[in-house]
């Protein structure tokens, strides 16, 4: 990202370093570029949440531009590059960021993309410090045409495929090998994100058709998944759901997107993912703003 807006960033760089070391879920949050319309940043109130608290997200406009969002406390900020080239040429059914690294002249997104078609690409995209991004791809499975949701773990990927959830390992290329099957219990999952991993299994979160947000914990050691009912409504139509965190507690934030493209904040304080939480309407949520439409 540009050098000058680096410190804007710095918040939501410390708390996903601070959590890296615990496990986080998810890349260091970094949003380059500025937004370019109106209304790029929003703020709502949010009873309790901390400023340490951040989720972030990328998604693509309808015209494919690829575009990122970051939550740190109350405050949601947008931005895109100025001009991308490579861009997908089809809108994908299913995406994910796996991580992103800072290099020598900006910052590099690496993750996947799957094609209406069902080819998986690799997609790796250096955003530049002037603000230019290009994408590269390189196709690496197929048959995918029942894929709705990819999330990513340390070095693997996982993906809801028709009624299955399977993970899949990364390799040192980016290809996608050794598949396994984790559970045949998915057919109502609409979205799917990492929130923790350890040795053992990572921990994501999921929305369903029916519109409950959901914690599965997977096993590496059994090669299976289970899933637990965190809050049974409020997610109906979500069509992206982020897992962030909290620097230096044990409480939670999530980002969605609602299907009319309203973008959601959540806080919990008792952190929703733990194995003693009951679902008692403490995951307190938001609208914080309109999903934005750029151009470049």
């Amino acid at each position: 990202m540009p050098r000058h807006l680096r410190s804007a960033a710095a918040g939501l760089l410390a708390a996903a370093a601070a959590l890296a070391t615990a496990g986080s879920a998810t890349a260091a949050p970094v949003v380059p570029g500025a937004p370019r319309v109106a209304g790029g940043s929003a703020s709502a109130s949010i009873a309790g949440i901390p400023s340490s608290c951040w989720a972030f997200a990328s998604y693509l406009q309808p015209n494919r531009i690829y575009s990122e969002m970051g939550l740190s406390g109350s405050r949601i900020t947008f931005a895109y590059p100025t001009s991308e080239t490579g861009k997908l040429t089809y809108t994908p059914i299913a995406q994910v960021t796996r991580w992103s690294e800072e290099t020598r002249t900006g910052i590099r997104l690496d993750g996947y993309a799957v094609s209406p078609g069902g080819t998986v690409q690799h997609v790796v995209r250096d955003w530049s410090d002037g603000n230019v991004m290009r994408t590269t791809r390189r196709t690496v499975q197929s048959g995918w045409t029942r894929a709705r949701a990819l999330s990513a773990g340390q070095g693997v990927v996982y993906a809801v495929i028709g009624d299955k959830l399977r993970r899949y390992d990364v390799s040192s290329t980016g290809s996608l090998v050794d598949g396994t099957t984790l559970s045949t219990d998915f057919a109502d999952v609409q979205t799917l994100a990492l929130a923790s991993w350890s040795s053992y299994g990572d921990t994501l979160v999921a929305t369903t058709k029916g519109g409950s947000l959901l914690r599965i914990k997977t096993s590496f050691a059994k090669d299976t998944a289970t899933r637990t009912v965190m809050r049974s409504s409020g997610f109906l139509g979500f069509k992206a759901l982020s897992a962030g965190g909290c620097d230096g507690s044990s409480a939670a934030a999530l980002i969605g997107v609602s299907g009319a493209g309203k973008i959601y904040a959540y806080y919990d304080r008792d952190g929703y993912t733990k194995d003693a939480y009951q679902p008692s309407g403490r995951l307190a949520s938001t609208q914080i703003a309109d999903l934005p439409t750029y151009s470049n």
